[in-house]
Order: C-alpha cells, then sequence, then structure tokens
C-alpha cells in the first residue's frame, strides 16, 4: 500500500486513497485531543436555568437539539459552555463546526470536514456521516444553522441516519423542521444576569463603573433588551464614558426603534447598537471597518494592508483600534502562527451596507481580489512544494472562502487575471483539503468567462482537468488536458505543456492503458529535463517507477524510484518525499528486502505525521501492519492496522477502512481467530465492492479464499478464488504483480 502522488502523479500503490485535505495527526489517548472546542476566555454569566434544560434534553437521549433565538443572543455561548462542561459524558469527542459562512451545501460540508478534520471525496454529505458514526458516542455542534435550513433533512437528516450514538446540537434563528427535533427557546437575559454581564465585562476592558451606577445599568441593559451581544458592544465603550453617559446618547435612538407596544424589536435595538457604535468611530475608522466587510471568513494583518485604503492612516492602527472597539475579534492560531481576524456576522452585514453607501465597494473588492490572486502565481505554487510548504499549505487554507469569493466577483466583473489566480490556489487547497468534488464547478465558471486572456484560460483548462480526473470523469478531463496542452504550446510555456502531457499520461494510466501512459510519461520527463521544469520531472519518476512495479519490471522501477527518491529531498519537497518512500517500500516488499522497506515505512510515517496528514499516516500504518503480517509476525500486525482502522473511520475513509479490514482478516486468520476474522473479511468485501475497487476486493477475496479453507468449508473456498482468479484475469495483472501473487498463495492452498 504506497503513498498517494503530487497533484499531477498517480502512483500504483497497494491502497489507493485520493485525499483532499491535510488533515491532523492521529490524536494522543486523553480528553483534550477529543474535541475541537475554543476555549471560554471569559467567565460564563447567567443562564443557569437554559444550561440545566439544555443538559437534561441532551442527557436524556435528544438526537438533535436546536438553541432556537434571534442574533446577539448567545447560543454559541451557550452550546460551547455545555460543551465544555460535559466533555467527559461524550467518548467520542465534541466537535465544533461553524456555519457562518456556509450557504449552501458545499459551505455546510467544508465547515464541518474542517472541524472533524476529514478530507473529503465524491459523496462529501455521506463521507461526513460515515466519519460522525465512526466516534460513537460523540457531540456535533452546527453552529449559525439558519442560513441553510433548507439543507437539514440532506444533512443533519443523513447524519442521524447514518449515526445512531451521535447527538447534534445546533445554534439557529429557525426552526430545522426534522422529526424528532428538540426545541429549546432562548429569551433575552434576566436583568440581574444582564447587569452582572455588564459589570463583569466592563470590568475586563478597565471600564469606569462603581457601584453607585447600578441605577444607570439597570437601565441601559433593559434599553439594550437585555442581549449578550449588545450589552458585550455597550461594556467596551465604558472605558470612556459612564453608563449615564452611554443612556443620554442611546435613549432618543431606542424609543425611535421601540415597536409600537412600547416593547422594542430586537433587531432593531441590535442595530442600533451598531448604529451608535458605528457613529463613535472616527471616519477613518468608519471606512476600515465598512472595507473589511469584503473578507469572508477571516483575514490576516497582511491582507487587511492590502485591502483598506483609507487615507494616510495605518491599516495596523486602524484594525488594532477596531479589535478594541470589539467590532473586530482577534483570534489566536494554534503553532505560533499570526493572529487571524474575524467580524461577528451582523457587523460584516452591517459593514457592508456601510461600505455601499460611503461607495468604494468595487475598488476594495478588486483590491481583495488582487490580493488572494497572487497566492496563484508560479512562485507562491512553487513554494507550497519546497522547504516550510507544509506551514504555507495550510496558511492558505484558511484563506479558502476567500478565495472562492474572489474568483466569483472576479468572474462578475470580467477580470480573468484575477479569476485564473484565485482558481489555481483554491484548487491546490481543496485537492489536500476538500472537498474535491468543489473544483470542477469553480473551474467551469471561470472557463465560461468570454474575456479570458489565452494564459489564463490555459491556467483554469489546466486546473478543470484535474478536477475532473479526481472526480474519476477521465474522458472529459483527457479533452480538457490536451486542450490546456495545446494553449500552453501556443504560448510557448514549455514546463506547463510538459505537466499536462505527463497529465494525460495519468489518464492513460487510470484506465488501464498502460502503453499509452508508459510513452507520455517517457516523453513528459525528457521535455521535463530539457526545459528544466522540476516538480515536472519528479512526478514522472514517480508516475515511471509506479507504472514499471505494476508491470513486473522491478530493476527499471528500483532505480526510478531511487531518483525519485533523491530528486524530492534536493527539492526539499517533504510531501513528495514521503510519496517515495512509500511507494519504494512497497517494491522493497515485492523484492522481499523487508528491513529497507521498514525503515522507508517509519520514513513515511514520521513525514505523515509532521505534515499533520491522517490519510497518508493511516495509510504507513496499515502498510506497516501488512509488512509484519510478509514477515509472520501476526500479533504485531494488529496494532498498527488498528490504528489505522481507527484514522479511517474517524475521517470517514471508506476505502481504507475496506481495504485495513481485509488486512485485519489476514492478520487474524494466521493467528487462528477465524470467526473474528470473518467478520472483518466480511466488512472489508461490503466496502469495497461497494465503492468499486476491483484490483483491492480481489486480493481480499484471496483472503476469504484461505479463511473458508482453514474453516474447512472447501465448496466456499473455491467459488471465492474463482472470482479472484476472474477478476485478475480481468485486470491483466502479471504472476509478479501484488495481486498475482496473491492468487497464487490463496490457489496453493484451496487446491
Amino acid at each position: 500500500m504506497g503513498q498517494a502522488a503530487p497533484p499531477t502523479a498517480q502512483a500504483a500503490t497497494t491502497i489507493t486513497l485520493e485525499l483532499g485535505a491535510s488533515v491532523v495527526a492521529l490524536p494522543e489517548p486523553g480528553l483534550a485531543s477529543r474535541h475541537n472546542l475554543p476555549a471560554e476566555r471569559d467567565p460564563f454569566i447567567g443562564r443557569e436555568h437554559d444550561l440545566d434544560a439544555l443538559t437534561a434534553r441532551l442527557n436524556g437521549g435528544a438526537r438533535v437539539v436546536t438553541l432556537l433565538g434571534i442574533g446577539g443572543l448567545g447560543k454559541t455561548r451557550l452550546a460551547l459552555h455545555y460543551a465544555h462542561q460535559q466533555l467527559r459524558v461524550w467518548q467520542g469527542g465534541v466537535w465544533f463546526c461553524d456555519l457562518a459562512d456556509a450557504h449552501d451545501l458545499e459551505g455546510v460540508v467544508r465547515a464541518v470536514a474542517a472541524a472533524l478534520s476529514v478530507p473529503l471525496g465524491r459523496d462529501p454529505v455521506a463521507q461526513l456521516g460515515h466519519a460522525i458514526a465512526g466516534r460513537g458516542r460523540c457531540l456535533v455542534i452546527l453552529d449559525n444553522f439558519e442560513q441553510v435550513t433548507a439543507l437539514a433533512q440532506e444533512t443533519v437528516g443523513r447524519w442521524l441516519d447514518v449515526a445512531p450514538e451521535a447527538r447534534l446540537l445546533v445554534t439557529s434563528r429557525e426552526r430545522l423542521g426534522l422529526p424528532g427535533e428538540t426545541v429549546l427557546v432562548l429569551t433575552p437575559l434576566e436583568e440581574d444576569a444582564a447587569v452582572a454581564l455588564f459589570t463583569a465585562r466592563s470590568a475586563a476592558v478597565g471600564g469606569r463603573v462603581g457601584h453607585e451606577d447600578l441605577p444607570e445599568i439597570r437601565a441601559l441593559v433593559r434599553l439594550l433588551d437585555q442581549l449578550p451581544l449588545a450589552i458585550e458592544l455597550a461594556a467596551a465603550r465604558s472605558r470612556m464614558m459612564r453608563p449615564a453617559t452611554m443612556l443620554s446618547r442611546m435613549t432618543d435612538r431606542f424609543r425611535l426603534l421601540s415597536a409600537p407596544s412600547g416593547r422594542p424589536d430586537r433587531h432593531a435595538t441590535l442595530r442600533a447598537m451598531l448604529d451608535w457604535s458605528w457613529e463613535l468611530l472616527s471616519q477613518h475608522e468608519q471606512q476600515a471597518l465598512a472595507q473589511l466587510a469584503v473578507f469572508v471568513g477571516g483575514f490576516t494583518l497582511e491582507a487587511a494592508e492590502a485591502v483598506l485604503e483609507v487615507g494616510d492612516a495605518w491599516p495596523a492602527d486602524l484594525l488594532q483600534s477596531l479589535v478594541d472597539k470589539s467590532l473586530v475579534r482577534a483570534v489566536p492560531l494554534d503553532r505560533g502562527d499570526a493572529l487571524r481576524f474575524e467580524l461577528l456576522v451582523s457587523v460584516t452585514e452591517y459593514a457592508a451596507a456601510r461600505l455601499e453607501q460611503l461607495g468604494g465597494r468595487a475598488e476594495a473588492e478588486a483590491r481583495h481580489g488582487a490580493f488572494f490572486a497572487s497566492s496563484g502565481q508560479d512562485a507562491a505554487i512553487d513554494a507550497l512544494h519546497g522547504h516550510g510548504g507544509f506551514r504555507l499549505r495550510r496558511l492558505l487554507g484558511r484563506e479558502v472562502d476567500n478565495l472562492l469569493a474572489a474568483t466569483h466577483r472576479a468572474v462578475a466583473r470580467g477580470d480573468g487575471v484575477v479569476a485564473a489566480g484565485c482558481v489555481r490556489a483554491v484548487w491546490d487547497v481543496l485537492q489536500f483539503r476538500g472537498p474535491l468534488t468543489g473544483g470542477v464547478p469553480v473551474s467551469a465558471e471561470v472557463l465560461n468567462l468570454p474575456t479570458l486572456s489565452s494564459r489564463a484560460r490555459a491556467i483554469t483548462l489546466r486546473v478543470h482537468a484535474d478536477a475532473l480526473r479526481v472526480m474519476g470523469r477521465f474522458d472529459e478531463a483527457m479533452v480538457h488536458a490536451e486542450a490546456a496542452r495545446a494553449l500552453f504550446g501556443q504560448l510557448g510555456e514549455r514546463g506547463p505543456e510538459c505537466a499536462m502531457l505527463g497529465m494525460t499520461g495519468a489518464l492513460h494510466h487510470a484506465q488501464g492503458r498502460l502503453a499509452e501512459a508508459e510513452e507520455r510519461f517517457k516523453a513528459a520527463l525528457a521535455m521535463s529535463r530539457a526545459v528544466g521544469a522540476l516538480r515536472v520531472e519528479g512526478g514522472m519518476l514517480c508516475h515511471l517507477g509506479s507504472l514499471y512495479g505494476q508491470q513486473g519490471r522491478f530493476d527499471e522501477a528500483r532505480a526510478l524510484l531511487d531518483e525519485d527518491l533523491h530528486f524530492a529531498r534536493r527539492q526539499g519537497d517533504r510531501r513528495s518525499e514521503g510519496v517515495a518512500l512509500g511507494n519504494r517500500a512497497i517494491h522493497l516488499i515485492w523484492r522481499g528486502e523487508h528491513e529497507q522497506a521498514l525503515d522507508h515505512l517509519e520514513q513515511a510515517l514520521a513525514i505523515a505525521r509532521e505534515s499533520d496528514d491522517r490519510g497518508s499516516e493511516a495509510l504507513c500504518l496499515a502498510n506497516l501492519g501488512m509488512l509484519r503480517q510478509e514477515l509472520h509476525q501476526h500479533a504485531a500486525a494488529r496494532p498498527p492496522l488498528e490504528s489505522a482502522l481507527a484514522i479511517a473511520r474517524d475521517i470517514g475513509a471508506r476505502h481504507l477502512e475496506g481495504v485495513t479490514l481485509g488486512a485485519l482478516a489476514a492478520a487474524l486468520s494466521s493467528e487462528g481467530h477465524l470467526d473474528e476474522a470473518s467478520e472483518r473479511a466480511i466488512g472489508g468485501e461490503q466496502i469495497l465492492r461497494a465503492v468499486g475497487d476491483t484490483m483491492e476486493l480481489a486480493k481480499l477475496l484471496c483472503v476469504f479464499a484461505r479463511l473458508h479453507h482453514l474453516r474447512q468449508d472447501p465448496h466456499a473456498a473455491a467459488a471465492t478464488l474463482a472470482e479472484a482468479e476472474a477478476l485478475a484475469t480481468t485486470l491483466s495483472v502479471s504472476p509478479g504483480s501484488e495481486l498475482g501473487q496473491a492468487v497464487a498463495r490463496a490457489r496453493a492452498v484451496v487446491h
């Protein structure tokens, strides 16, 4: 079982798993590793009854609980506080999914996949269901669901069907309308709790509030409708003014926004709070806040500096001021990365409306697009594959929403250069982080732009072809790959031209046309060396080495795989180094050089963990288990295989789960645990038939045939072996191939 190849390479592997995301390493046992909850940054105040009610509902067996109420009530905070208190109740973990920026199915699955660290494939909703189910008794929190309630049955409904032990906690302004939904309606804070919240938040920012201010504070929180968000915004201003001063500035406006009955409209009072906050800003701060509304999903200081254009004011100072005034949130990141900034959804919408009033939206969006399009330039993409590439890709992965927004806006205004740059960058993220399904529609959108220059069209054709390839739409991918190759050739860009030639070889290889694949790979390798296209050269070495190994041409394969490994190390491309080590390990196993194969697999595993790629980690662990099995170390084979199986289920990797179940069946049968082995083999067979992997199914059937023989069922053994032999004939494998050897071993036992 080998490693996944680089973007334009598809190595012949014992287990093939296309990964769309870089995901976190296998967590160590312990409570902290079973959740992704943001820390509670300040004390939780009020809502004791709501907390008790929520606890009773979830502990009482409710499958899905919706915290219902208008914006600013603190639904998210209540959900997080409950989760922190009840972590030990949920053995499968608690997973927080922020859907604030999700407006369609793709956005929902991308947000949930990111929270669960699941790389997505062809049916992302189903894959997430399997990932949730694999975690057992877990709690998944879906925050800000109101903008995607139309998708409730398609997402939450399906996940509930396949994950009976899981529970879902949803925050929303609308009911989901699902059977069995339990709704907990939140109301504004009680007055005493609202006063306590204002006092605590004021003290936290050094506000000038004393006991003598209590009457004014009570009046103030009533005018603020006792909404936590409005209270916190007001408390942030207490450094500059006393509660009495706030009252004098706000009373008339809030009275104007009251409902005819005298009861304030809560949405109106929240807007009035934002109006008030806006008027306290300087002109430059107002312009900055309005321009920040063009970001989607947060931003870095560098991005803000590129977008903000506010006279001679320094963007960093303006951003700091907006953070201090609670209109922008600074979000610390892990691993020493720089701060990231975000606006509340309500603040973003408010700022966007103000930007329309002030003017300059088109200009701000153009600056936003130009900044993110730079991530798709040749140098930026090359940097992702060199020294420090893992960190750069992780940082770029946080910008998917900005990249997609910039792409759509560029298409709308006819800016082909920005659209092509953004779609190239976003595909580099999607193919590692998922969802893989996102590449085809966004690249097709750009291709439909009539104003694309020849180079922008060639770049986008390349992305579109690769996205189609990953989705298994090989014929369409071939058409677009050939078109991109021809266009790059006309432009005289030989490096991209030979990359596309290599992609056509990979497409031939995927469809079993090995002679055509070899011809294309050789031609692309020669061209890459002639023009100095180093990444293409490495990819072709990988392709040809894997192809020769599949054909049983082991000496030629070894020479190419050795060269590929040395090449990756010279370039500082750690991912390609891991791929090369994994593929070379498989070759060494076939050659019987087990000690060196073990060393290669351990190195590949270390690289997978270094890159936080759990899928590759699972592949390496499964390969280690299979190597132990090959060495007849059956007891030692089980731990890495069980770990690989756990990761596969955790990330929803059904194909990897099926193959690993087959490997476990082999190990268990060798130890004499025939009942457990049969159970694993049946599960693996069901999965592999469902996903349509004929090669891996044939290998598992060989295991099953031997298992039937051990259970003294000769008829079942013969029938199972016959099916495996038929599949091997259909696949035209050589006797020396892995499948050919598996069939021979099974035949020797059964006959």
